[in-house]
């Protein structure tokens, strides 16, 4: 490799260490998630050959390319034609692969880079393969912008960049030292081939450039480079005016991202989709505890938007924690028993409802040994973190420990820095207090109860409507460093 070109690799090495850290450390003020995508979309620029004057072409086409994507996926999902999956998956990929390559060849300026597209493309597939139709939106605007901004910014970055500190060491463009430094390997073979006496004359008609002839044409070729730098500046000004025209009506359709609280979804607090578990931890899979519950499960559903489940812990096998060591507490517990099938289910959802009778003034055995075995989530990160809890206590009398059966659950839930909520009616309780029939009346029954079932309704209603909050604001995996120092001895 010459000297001039092992200078170009360092220039455009040295270029990239300091764009790229640039925007992969400070893409989160652009409000920007999948940084990864401009990278790509900068890649396929500079593959491009970098020109200022492609900019809007690239980028605009790598936006096409995205819903081209996401329209591949639409259309994947809704089976038009009764064949095999495998068969039917081929037929769509053919028919918008054949068309994507059309649509690019029609000369239409602003979308006629295939390469682009094609990126594009697979940017979709990667982003929204496995979402649900209803999050597209908002990931279509976080990719779009990603898409734009790798052209622009880290792209047109790099590649600035590079020409800067070509001119700052004075490193000839490609083209300029063929035109500036004799091609001796040529000019050999063309002396074997000519003659004596017209490589004689050839000599005395061309003599050979001085050191200072060569140094003079190296500025001429310099100055050269600075106008058509001038011309490029003029153009990309202009191009830079188009795009901005451009982002801002994709912004008008798609809506404003900068709406939405930092971190955010983007989403109305009514279109958030949440999921909440209810868990019972009663003995018994027909008693009132388990009426209650249902009760604020269904009330959380008519909130909209909202996916509950129901998990009854009688007749199931759950041992006790071992208290392991930290090391060998965190990520998995080792106990094989019905605590696997639920951690899966924790860690998905958004909040919970606990429930449970009140056994002697506080919470049952068996819901006792399920939140012995969340030692596990805690050690983790904090797994629970900032998912909504609510509770719901059932005794045989009005105030028959109810109120205390949930302080018990409100404090052991508190140790995962969740978020507690209460019944949110206007008597405010610490959560659903339900009266079975057991002592003062056989004949109440739970579902004739009340003011117990509104309290189980406000619980559920609140634990989804705090939960759709959290989420919209992005605040699920917001926490706090404690500091080592506070404390000591």
């Amino acid at each position: 490799m010459k000297k001039t070109n092992i200078i170009k690799v360092i220039l455009l090495a040295v270029s990239v260490a300091i764009i790229v850290p640039l925007w992969g450390t400070f893409h989160s003020y652009a409000t920007v998630e999948r940084a990864w995508v401009a990278f790509i979309s900068a890649a396929v620029f500079f593959a491009a050959g970098h020109k200022l004057k492609d900019i809007v072409n690239v980028a605009l086409s790598h936006i096409l390319g995205m819903f081209w994507g996401m329209g591949v996926l639409y259309v994947m999902q809704q089976n038009l034609i009764d064949v095999n999956a495998v068969v039917y998956s081929l037929i769509v990929l053919a028919v918008f692969g054949f068309f994507s390559v059309i649509v690019t060849s029609l000369n239409i300026k602003i979308i006629s880079h295939t390469p682009s597209l094609f990126a594009g493309w697979a940017v979709a597939f990667a982003a929204f393969g496995g979402t649900e139709i209803a999050d597209w939106k908002d990931i279509s605007i976080d990719v779009g912008l990603a898409l734009v901004i790798g052209v622009v910014v880290v792209g047109t970055g790099i590649s600035q960049l590079h020409l800067l500190l070509m001119k700052l060491f004075k490193v000839a463009e490609e083209g300029e030292e063929a035109e500036t430094v004799p091609d001796k390997k040529a000019a050999a073979a063309a002396d074997k081939k000519a003659a004596p006496k017209a490589k004689t004359a050839e000599k005395a008609a061309k003599p050979a450039k001085s050191k200072a002839d060569l140094k003079t044409e190296s500025y001429i070729a310099s100055y050269a480079s600075e106008d058509t730098v001038e011309v490029q500046n003029s153009e990309y000004e202009n191009n830079i005016q188009e795009l901005k025209s451009t982002i801002n009506d994709l912004r008008n359709v798609l809506s404003t991202r900068a709406a939405a609280p930092s971190g955010g979804s983007g989403r109305s607090y009514a279109d958030e989709r949440v999921k909440i578990l209810g868990i019972c931890g009663s003995p018994h899979k027909k008693g009132s505890t388990i009426n209650y519950l249902k009760k604020a499960l269904e009330a959380a559903q008519e909130i909209g938007n909202v996916e509950v489940e129901l998990v009854e812990l009688a007749g199931k096998e759950i041992h006790p924690c071992m208290g392991c060591k930290s090391d060998k507490c965190g990520g998995t517990c080792r106990i094989d028993d019905f605590m696997q099938e639920l951690y899966p289910k924790l860690r998905e959802c958004d909040g919970m409802i606990l429930a449970s009778p009140s056994y002697f003034g506080t919470f049952s055995g068996q819901l006792k040994l399920f939140l012995d075995r969340l030692r596990v989530m805690r050690h983790s990160n904090f797994e629970l973190g900032n998912k909504v809890v609510g509770t719901l206590a059932v005794a045989g009398r009005r105030h028959g420990g109810q109120e205390i059966t949930n302080i018990d659950l409100i404090q052991s839930m508190m140790r995962h820095n969740t978020i507690i909520v209460n019944d949110g009616t206007a008597v405010c309780q610490l959560g659903a207090t339900g009266w079975s029939h057991t002592f003062d009346d056989p004949s109440i029954q739970s579902e004739t109860d009340d003011y117990g079932m509104q309290t189980a309704v406000g619980v559920g209603k609140r634990v989804a409507e705090v939960a759709k909050v959290i989420k919209s604001s992005g605040l699920q995996n917001i926490t706090y460093q404690y500091n080592q120092q506070i404390g000591k001895r």
